[in-house]
């Protein structure tokens, strides 16, 4: 499985849906309730598949978007235009969860949750094909969840959230080029780490003779 076969039940959205082109800022500064209303619901699912994958705590999660769309709504006029609205709000949230990666020192060993627990379907009504399929999918959240900080982000933004190259960099502050050559890192980390936890070396070593 590779990295990029990673899924998600939350597909892109449009970045302003439900508002006017040229108003949302506006509205959202006034404090407008319509506007800040659906500014919540057009981006808080999205952000939360998002940050769920990089904290691998759905409570943890939750609130991290809740702070991120906070925090947006009050610093709207900060928002210059020189990103889509979705992309800086996903910069502030991806700042919430590093922050709160750091204060707990979190290094993820934990899997995160598994295809049935986030509704996702296989596309098989075979049980031994939807049993192999799901310990797949497990194995990959595994390994994601085992990366650096950086190269989850990384997987994340790209393979997950389906970001071009120019929205990571916007999000990351990093230079295109840079943005390739570590995504190219990641997902090499990545495909070793499904590797190790596909055949754990105590299994491995259960299967020989004593």
């Amino acid at each position: 499985m590779s990295a990029s076969s990673i899924s998600t039940d939350a597909s892109p959205a449009p970045d302003n849906p439900g508002l006017p082109a040229d108003a949302p800022v506006a509205l959202l500064a006034q404090q407008d309730a319509h506007a800040m209303d659906v500014f919540v619901r057009q981006h808080q699912d999205r952000l939360y598949s998002a940050v769920l994958r990089m904290v691998a705590n759905r409570d943890d999660a939750a609130d991290i978007v809740q702070d991120t769309l906070a925090k947006a709504i009050e610093n709207i006029r900060g928002f210059a235009g020189q990103s889509s609205l979705y992309t800086w709000v996903f910069r502030i949230a991806v700042n919430e969860a590093l922050t709160h990666l750091r204060r707990r020192k979190l290094r993820l060993t934990q899997p995160l949750p598994d295809a049935s627990s986030t509704g996702m379907s296989d596309g098989t009504d075979n049980p031994a094909d939807t049993a192999a399929n799901r310990l797949d999918y497990q194995h990959a959240l595994t390994a994601l969840a085992s990366l650096s900080d950086e190269h989850r982000l990384l997987i994340v933004l790209r393979d997950i959230d389906g970001a071009d190259y120019q929205q990571i960099a916007a999000v990351t502050g990093l230079p295109v080029g840079t943005v390739k050559s570590r995504l190219f890192r990641a997902r090499l980390a990545l495909r070793q780490a499904m590797t190790v936890h596909a055949h754990p070396p105590d299994a491995e070593a259960a299967d020989e003779p004593a």
